[in-house]
């Protein structure tokens, strides 16, 4: 919790039991009694940091329960505070209730056996309070509606908030570019919360009314904060919903996506029973009125409502009064004659009718009109407006013409009338602004679409994305995009799908759904199925189905499927690139030139290394026999690929799978899921069988402990963390499945002081933040031989500064946003550690500033970090942080580095950079490490093992190795 101090009575008090019996006297009541009572005052875990306090359950003491008021968060130590403590400390106003029949009762609290004094309760609250009630408000509503401008602004105008600071916070925020953020920044208090200009705890101050005492708690708006919305709603006592009046925002917060009725709902649910909606940012107040209404009884519809209940808070129009209010726009009088039909229809006498709104100019009787199409003309007989005949009629007004001299066959609904003079201009190609939402497939070039204009339905194609277009401004935000796809917030695919047997399915009831965002604006991005048992037993059969067919082809055969499909992964490798940078954060560029690629390539090498296994033969002439070997498919293979490189490692995974002949079920991470799901969409088209791969998708407690535990899948290939690993290896203990684990590293960098550090440095910089550290053989600790360890860090730092930080789509920038909130604050709690464990933080985050679009600052963005004046023992040393975070030591000889650099559970990868031939080779060999590269760093040769040692992993994977996993050996002895 964060607060702004203010200072508290200090008067004791105590607090009376709900029975009317003092919590500490000697009664039948036990602490189980009293716990849930005691723990609906709890504010939470965190910190407090200012007057207010907590009461809080203790131990028993001398045979007897009590409850103390205890500033800060809970001690680890649960033993009684000093009496001294409890003399000091003042109850919070907040969670406080004292029933009407207890007004008059004592409280007395036992402490060690003495009575303290008794006091009134009723009488000190409202002595303390002056008379005033006590009232907790808890301020709620979607990220960027405005609630901690409104609420800052309304303490400033209170004077909770003085002029000097307010203009301390007006030229600070105006330095940092967030000159609008300057009321938000009286509640938005920390350095974090202001760069991203968004609230991330509750924010907690007093202010005072003239019969009340306000506890104002301002609650984060974005979902990656609702634990702490949750926080602040559940201690309130009414709330205040703020919903952007903006054009656009208000709407949106109420449609698919929108979570206006969301904070409604939860604060409801959490015991708030009154709501008041502030509608913010209503500075053009002739954009939107409210109007409250009854249907039901018509109160307030067409004279002002004479009702107490609500005249005591409403004095505005009544509903007639605000239509009759409204500006109507200017009529199209002077422009040339336009009318599109809705309907036709016969007369009872000569001719026939039509009917429609005047778009555009005027008409008289008798006026001869133009139909297009059929392109021929006619003569208005009549003309009839709100069902009254009338010579004219002009544009705005709903009319029915009275036609003849044409046929009614020829006049369909959606066709124009127009003067005969000034035709519509007909057209094949026109620009059309396009609002894209709920669809499965990105916008592209040649996208087939359906033409609606009011009636009018046509189909029409997409020839060309001209540019992309701001939604509130309408300014040009790109030109010449490849593909559009849905705005941020909307979901996008609106659902990912299973993919069994060649089809792509819902998941059982269509519920279990979970949200993916989009890591540079934070905002729900698509939602991936949370797959379960039912969905895994379809895979599994539907894989078994298909084995024996797919096993039973020639190596030659497969080999060309997987050619064809790594051609038409090829052919897409666009769209996939745009899709893998929007799901998990990383740069188009990596994308572009990375991740497809190489998921490509993945498809292509095993098509090429299946053709080239041999296998072993012995002779043996004494007992008249030789021996062979021969492999053979296993049968169903599960497999768990990671989220920092979603199609990348997944089809690394696939590839020799299938080649080998095995059928196969998948399991991307459900945060990266959607190139996994556009890959579906290539298989049936390379020719791959129904059930070969199968693809499911969901979480590791639902799907993925479904698919490892199921006894006709023997074998699970997984690239993640170690805690799920340990999981995987004790659910398939009792199957006795085959497992490949490849798991994280902690991966030392070793520099002497004869490496050439023009390579080495934006080597070890890229080794260090690539994908925003999110590799498992990015570096982490850098040990620099101590003569060059000045001049290395010096270098190193102003290399790590140019490592741009933007958005995906930047092409200048060298990193995006890390994976997800939850990541994000794990890596940053490694560095507050390190800053309390006395490091250095040379650069990066908390040093450095990061600039962003507004649309990208609740992204998951942060600085690479570089870390100096650290211990091997601390944790930044020891444990993998998985993020762009590194730390600098300095060694003195190559004896000394090699034992702290093996000083980790991990041993995935390393690099060593001297031009000392002898060295290298010492030192690589001496290296507990699956991977050694040296004086560069990610070269690789696939035909060669990939893996760790020690807590890295079990197994290796490669040409050779990814085949005998796959496959089982069998020896064959043949006598002659």
């Amino acid at each position: 919790m964060k607060e702004l101090r203010e200072k508290q009575n200090p008067d004791q008090q105590t607090v009376s039991s709900p029975e009317g019996k003092s919590v500490g006297s000697q009664s039948s009541r036990s602490e189980s009694e009293i716990v849930p009572k005691v723990a609906r005052m709890t504010v939470s875990g965190k910190k407090q940091t200012m007057g207010f306090e907590v009461p809080r359950v203790t131990a028993e003491e001398n045979g007897h329960s009590f409850h103390t008021p205890q500033k800060g968060p809970p001690s680890e130590d649960t033993s009684v505070g000093s009496s001294d403590a409890l003399e000091k400390s003042a109850l919070a106003t907040h969670t406080i209730q004292v029933p009407e029949e207890q007004s008059s009762a004592l409280t007395p609290v036992k402490k060690s056996g003495k009575l303290r004094q008794q006091i009134d309760v009723k009488a000190e609250l409202e002595k303390r309070q002056g008379g005033k009630q006590l009232l907790n408000l808890v301020v709620i509503g979607h990220v960027d509606a405005g609630k901690s401008t409104l609420m800052g602004h309304l303490l400033y105008l209170l004077g909770n908030v003085n002029k000097r600071t307010m203009h301390k916070y007006e030229q600070e925020s105006k330095k940092a570019g967030k000159a609008s953020f300057a009321y938000a920044w009286v509640l938005d208090e920390t350095g974090e919360e202001r760069e991203r200009g968004v609230t991330m705890d509750v924010g907690m101050t007093k202010f005072e009314t003239t019969t009340k005492i306000i506890t104002l708690m301002d609650a984060p708006g974005h979902k990656d904060f609702i634990p702490n919305m949750i926080t602040g709603a559940a201690q309130a006592d009414v709330a205040v919903l703020v919903v952007d009046a903006s054009r656009g925002e208000f709407e949106a917060g109420f449609e698919t996506g929108g979570q206006t009725r969301e904070h409604g709902l939860l604060v409801r649910s959490l015991g708030v029973t009154q709501l008041a909606v502030a509608v913010n940012k209503m500075d053009q107040e002739s954009d939107v009125a409210f109007i409250p209404t009854s249907g039901l009884s018509g109160e307030n519809l067409i004279t002002r409502s004479q009702s107490s209940e609500l005249t005591k808070w409403y004095k505005g129009l009544c509903l007639l009064e605000q239509i009759d209010s409204f500006k109507p726009p200017q009529r199209s009088i002077d422009k040339p004659f336009r009318l599109c039909v809705s309907d036709v229809f016969k007369d009872q006498g000569s001719g026939f009718c039509v009917t429609g709104k005047i778009e555009a100019g005027y008409i008289q009787t008798g006026d001869r009109l133009l139909a297009m199409p059929p392109n021929e003309t006619c003569t208005a007989k009549g003309i009839t407006l709100h069902d009254e005949p009338v010579d004219w009629a002009a544009a705005g007004d709903h009319v029915s013409l009275t036609l003849v001299g044409m046929d009614i066959i020829k006049i369909n609904v959606g066709c124009i009338f127009c003067g005969p003079k000034e035709p519509i201009k007909a057209c094949t190609r026109f620009r059309a602004r396009i609002l894209i939402f709920n669809i499965e497939i990105p916008v592209t070039k040649g996208f087939p679409v359906l033409l609606h204009y009011q009636t009018v339905s046509e189909p029409a194609v997409i020839k060309r994305l001209i540019s992309v277009l701001n939604k509130s401004t309408g300014e040009v935000t790109k030109k010449k995009p490849n593909l559009q796809t849905m705005p941020a917030g909307v979901p996008w695919p609106t659902y990912v799908k299973m993919f069994v047997a060649s089809l792509l399915a819902i998941c059982a009831g269509q519920k279990w759904y979970t949200d993916s965002y989009d890591p540079s604006t934070g905002e729900v991005y698509c939602r991936v199925p949370n797959s379960g048992k039912e969905e895994i037993e379809a895979a599994v059969q539907a894989a078994r189905a298909a084995f024996p067919g797919w096993s039973s082809w020639s190596p030659q055969e497969r080999s060309r499927v997987l050619n064809k499909l790594a051609d038409l992964l090829e052919q897409s490798l666009e769209e996939f690139a745009q899709a893998e940078s929007k799901d998990q954060g990383k740069t188009l560029t990596l994308a572009r030139t990375m991740d497809i690629p190489r998921s490509v390539q993945n498809f292509r090498f095993f098509a090429s290394s299946i053709l080239h296994h041999t296998s072993e033969c012995t002779q043996m002439d004494h007992a008249g026999c030789f021996h062979y070997t021969v492999r053979s498919p296993v049968g169903v293979a599960g497999l768990i690929s990671p989220w920092n490189l979603p199609l990348y490692l997944l089809t690394w995974k696939i590839a020799p799978a299938i080649a080998a002949g095995n059928t196969v079920i998948a399991k991307p991470s459900e945060l990266t899921s959607v190139t996994a799901w556009m890959l579906c969409k290539l298989l049936d088209k390379a020719g791959i069988p129904p059930g070969v791969v199968n693809i499911v998708f969901g979480t590791g407690p639902r799907v993925g402990e479904a698919l490892v535990t199921h006894p006709e899948v023997p074998l699970i290939s997984f690239t993640g963390g170690q805690l799920t690993a340990e999981r995987i290896t004790h659910l398939s203990a009792p199957h006795f499945k085959k497992l490949s684990l490849e798991l994280g590293g902690k991966n030392p960098a070793i520099i002497f002081d004869d490496a050439n550090l023009e390579e080495c440095i934006p080597a070890t910089v890229r080794s260090s933040f690539a994908n925003q550290g999110e590799i498992c053989l990015c570096t982490s600790r850098i040990f620099v031989q101590k003569s060059i360890y000045s001049e290395f860090l010096k270098r190193f730092v102003e290399a790590t500064r140019e490592w741009k930080v933007g958005i995906p789509s930047d092409p200048s920038a060298s990193m995006g946003a890390l994976i997800s909130n939850t990541h994000l604050e794990k890596v940053r709690s490694y560095i507050k550690k390190a800053r309390a464990e006395g490091a250095q933080i040379l650069c990066g985050e908390g040093v450095d500033t990061l600039d962003l679009p507004p649309k990208n600052r609740a992204g998951y963005f942060m600085l690479p970090t570089v870390i100096t004046n650290i211990t091997d023992e601390s944790c930044c040393m020891k444990e993998e942080i998985f993020g762009p975070v590194t730390c600098v030591v300095p060694f003195d000889n190559e004896e000394e580095v090699i034992k702290r650099a093996n000083n980790v559970k991990y041993g995935l990868a390393a690099t060593v950079w001297s031009s000392n031939v002898g060295r290298i080779h010492r030192v690589a060999k001496g290296l507990q490490s699956g991977l050694v590269w040296t004086n560069c760093w990610l070269i690789r040769e696939l035909n060669l093992p990939f893996g760790g040692m020690k807590s890295s992993g079990i197994g290796r994977e490669g040409a050779k190795d990814s085949y005998e996993f796959f496959t089982e050996i069998k020896t064959i002895t043949v006598k002659h």
